[in-house]
């Protein structure tokens, strides 16, 4: 059974929230770096008694904890005035790079060093492992995360093998992918055993598209005034049947072979249905972006692997529940 708790952080002092809280939301997404987290809180211009809560302001920190372990840590970014409440908005420690611009140049630097020396300058703590390209590249008022994960694609599209980008208890953590497969168990009551929250799905929802499919991709290189196609890769069959659909990706300091093996990597990441599922579940902590779910549903038709895209956590009157939106494991 679920036991969060709310803890403030003000001038290193410590003080638990939880019993002024209402509604609680925390939500992640693999396509954004940081975890986001929500909360109303209880407040009064005439109670005396609740003047403490004034305190509770923007810069502070925030920590959510549920049994003593803690699942998030992060800054108080927004705060919200209604008449008796106050809406609060916090977001973990990737704020600062999601929302810092640079002018940074690297030649021919290996891609982990480079992301360290990016972190290195906002004093973000960061474990980078399994990177062997190098980078060479000027960006121009670019947004910290931005260069990160442009850093992470080209890592990607060099060597073929994809990455995992998050943070994990105040640490950037970069790491070749693997599948983190994980169990989505709830527990109601202390009187009442766990069971598996994916047998008991709802609101499921399927959207299948080819907006985003590519079947033919051009990788190029030069300058405003030279281009040179370099490698090719292309579907025929799916042409065929889909009609052409090109992404052209420009490249520089790149062999023919380097960006022969980008298309081919690029091609195999584009050249498919794209398929969006939805649903509700009663909430995990194991549930979060990046993860895999095993389902073995006939009702709503959900078998076999899944990734978890987008997170989104519920926790009000101490009931638990958390929306996802996945798609099936290739």
């Amino acid at each position: 059974m679920d036991d969060y708790k709310i803890i403030h952080i003000k001038d290193s002092k410590k003080n638990d929230i939880t019993d002024y809280i209402g509604a609680l939301t925390w939500k992640d997404s693999i396509d954004t770096l940081g975890m986001e987290l929500s909360f109303t809180m209880i407040d009064s211009h005439t109670d005396k008694y609740m003047n403490w809560t004034k305190k509770v302001t923007l810069g502070d920190f925030i920590v959510l904890l549920n049994k003593n372990k803690e699942r998030f840590r992060g800054l108080i970014v927004t705060e919200n005035y209604n008449i008796n409440t106050r809406n609060i908005t916090a977001f973990d420690f990737a704020f600062w790079l999601n929302k810092s611009m640079i002018i940074k140049q690297f030649t021919k630097m290996k891609s982990d060093k480079a992301i360290m020396e990016l972190c290195k300058d906002f004093n973000i703590k960061v474990s980078v492992k399994g990177m062997t390209s190098t980078i060479t590249k000027i960006y121009k008022n670019s947004v910290i995360s931005d260069i990160i994960k442009d850093i992470i694609e080209n890592e990607e599209n060099t060597t073929g093998k994809k990455f995992r980008m998050e943070m994990r208890n105040g640490i950037l953590t970069i790491e070749p992918y693997k599948e983190l497969i994980v169990q989505a168990l709830y527990k109601q009551a202390v009187n009442i055993g766990r069971i598996n929250s994916l047998n008991y799905a709802s609101d499921v929802n399927i959207s299948r598209s080819i907006e985003n499919m590519r079947n033919s991709i051009l990788i190029t290189s030069g300058d405003e005034k030279t281009i040179n196609v370099m490698a090719k890769s292309e579907d025929k069959a799916n042409i065929k049947k889909y009609g052409l659909l090109t992404h052209v990706e420009s490249v520089d300091d790149k062999s023919k072979a380097q960006a022969s093996n980008i298309a081919k990597n690029k091609l195999k990441e584009l050249n498919k249905i794209g398929e969006d599922i939805s649903l509700t579940l009663l909430g995990s902590d194991e549930l979060r972006a990046g993860r895999i779910l095993i389902f073995n549903n006939e009702i709503n038709g959900l078998k076999g692997k899944y990734l978890i895209k987008d997170c989104e956590h519920k926790f009000e009157n101490k009931n638990h529940k958390c929306n996802i939106t996945i798609e099936v494991v290739a």
